[in-house]
């Protein structure tokens, strides 16, 4: 059967077409980590730090890019161009946490190093900023992208609320700072920006 014509020219998408697209992307096929902590980050949990905040990770957020937009008024009239290409800067993520707190005191501890409450002093971006991974993997748990965060750096652990009404698992919620996101395609290895 013919498909349908439109004012611009364009034919309708057809059953055969939304058949063939490739299978959907699920929201739970990632994984977050950091290869190295910062040296004082690990604490008393070692390598049960870097294990925990890989597998106990329940979300993340791919990172977004931006143009900065740049009015121009001029003569009445109000036009949009683009300014410079941004990134977010941020990465949010929830872990689940166990009951040795190992992802609580580790992700405190990292804002600890960037700046210690008691004195305001830092070691250095040197010492408490890592290059964090963002992998993607498709149905088949093939890898599809990963992006590099590059610089990045624990800044804030949210409050955890406890609830004595009700059963139910402790989350913790971060937020990271990068200075930009490297995205590489798995596909054909080469860096995407």
């Amino acid at each position: 059967k013919p498909m349908a014509q439109t004012l611009s020219g364009i034919k309708r998408s057809s059953l055969d077409q939304v058949l063939n697209l490739k299978d959907p992307l699920y929201t739970d096929n990632f994984e977050m980590y950091f290869p190295i902590l910062p040296d004082l980050v690990q604490g008393a949990a070692g390598d049960n730090a870097k294990q925990g905040l890989r597998l106990q990770c329940k979300t993340a957020t791919i990172p977004g890019i931006s143009n900065e937009a740049q009015d121009i008024t001029i003569h009445g009239f109000k036009t949009q161009t683009a300014g410079r290409t941004v990134f977010t800067n941020t990465l949010s993520v929830t872990y689940m946490e166990t009951r040795d707190l190992v992802i609580q005191r580790t992700l405190k501890n990292w804002v600890n190093v960037v700046r210690d409450f008691r004195t305001q002093v830092s070691v250095g971006k040197a010492k408490y900023a890592r290059k964090g991974y963002l992998v993607v993997y498709d149905e088949t748990g093939a890898e599809i992208t990963t992006f590099n965060l590059i610089n990045c750096f624990c800044a804030e652990v949210q409050d955890i609320n406890m609830d004595g009404s009700q059963a139910g698992l402790v989350e913790v919620s971060a937020t990271f700072r990068y200075d930009f996101a490297d995205e590489s395609d798995s596909s054909t290895g080469s860096s995407m920006h």
